[in-house]
């Protein structure tokens, strides 16, 4: 690629928002993409990698050079480094997670080993925790120091010794009080929280119902996790709806929950998920028409007989459906 082009792509990304970017690089192949990332900061690579699709995503890991992935690995939040690295082979897991910091490697093995559709398997754990007995001042001290890197500073969570969940202070209340006071003190101990082995649709309830920016995720000892925030919420949300109306569409067979996007998947696989059903109503429309054939002077005689050709009919209506299905989707 000439260099000129990749020169000013550099310029381009510090300037505009990295989804505008990743919209202009989805009419590239994946080695023009590659090309155009090695040209910049990987501090750049990682904001503008969390905006590609998770089918792009694992394409480009793919090519990505090796210390490249371990960079990108650190820098990214921690849900989504969890997710990608159980989307991985089994074998760039295993070189992987040596090259890893010794907190990035414990952070992943946490958060991939909970089962896809948990709230353990949302779990961010880029969050602000704070001691009991810290006063005001130490908290806000702590704060300036840390939050860099997490996700939400709005809210804190108080925990003790043992890291289980004892409190909330929001960063309201916490400029507004006391340098001297104790955090114990000044802490609320009405907690809304949700298990990590939960379904992830409780999280996203929870985050509606109550209108919080975060949700403390714990376990079953009530240590803390991590937390699930309101963009992750709107994502799951998101997901179980486009879920539901596939399913409502007859798009999925039964028993799966993939979801078919008619900008990304693949034609076999689209063909494949959808053909279930129409298949099986093309056999019954087929029988149906034969039994009605074999029936002509019993039709002829009994008219309102004629209504059990509405089968036939009703494949060019199912057909029709799961194309809206899939077109109102990827237009949404």
């Amino acid at each position: 690629m000439n260099h000129k082009i990749t020169k000013e792509f550099s310029k381009i990304v510090k300037i505009h928002h990295p989804s505008d970017i990743v919209f202009a690089l989805s009419f590239l192949d994946d080695y023009d993409i590659i090309e155009l990332l090695t040209k910049i900061e990987i501090e750049l690579v990682a904001e503008l990698f969390l905006y590609f699709p998770e089918q792009r995503q694992d394409s480009l890991i793919q090519l990505m050079p090796f210390k490249s992935v371990v960079e990108l690995f650190e820098l990214i939040p921690s849900d989504e480094r969890a997710d990608l690295f159980n989307r991985i082979s089994e074998e760039t897991q295993k070189k992987l997670l040596p090259a890893l910091a010794k907190a990035e490697r414990e952070d992943i093995i946490k958060l991939a080993s909970y089962p896809e559709g948990t709230v353990g398997s949302e779990t961010s754990s880029d969050y602000l925790r704070v001691e009991l007995n810290m006063t005001v001042a130490e908290t806000i001290s702590f704060i300036r120091e840390n939050a860099m890197d997490k996700d939400t500073i709005y809210v804190i969570y108080v925990t003790d010794p043992e890291n289980k969940l004892r409190g909330i202070i929001s960063l309201k209340d916490l400029i507004l009080a006391r340098e001297k006071d104790i955090i114990r003190e000044i802490m609320s101990s009405d907690i809304i929280y949700v298990n990590a082995k939960s379904p992830r649709e409780e999280a996203a309830k929870l985050i509606q119902e109550y209108d919080l920016l975060a949700l403390p995720v714990v376990d079953d000892d009530m240590k803390m996790i991590g937390i699930v925030t309101v963009d992750d919420a709107m994502d799951i949300e998101q997901e179980t709806n486009t879920t539901q109306l596939t399913k409502f569409g007859g798009i999925v067979p039964l028993g799966k929950t993939d979801d078919l996007d008619i900008t990304t998947t693949p034609f076999l696989k689209m063909f494949k998920d959808r053909s279930f059903w129409l298949i099986l109503l093309t056999f019954f429309g087929v029988f149906t028409s034969t039994y009605v054939a074999a029936q002509e002077e019993l039709l002829s005689k009994v008219v309102v007989l004629a209504a059990f050709i509405a089968p036939i009919v009703d494949m060019g209506g199912n057909t029709g459906s799961q194309s809206a299905t899939l077109v109102i989707r990827a237009m949404a």
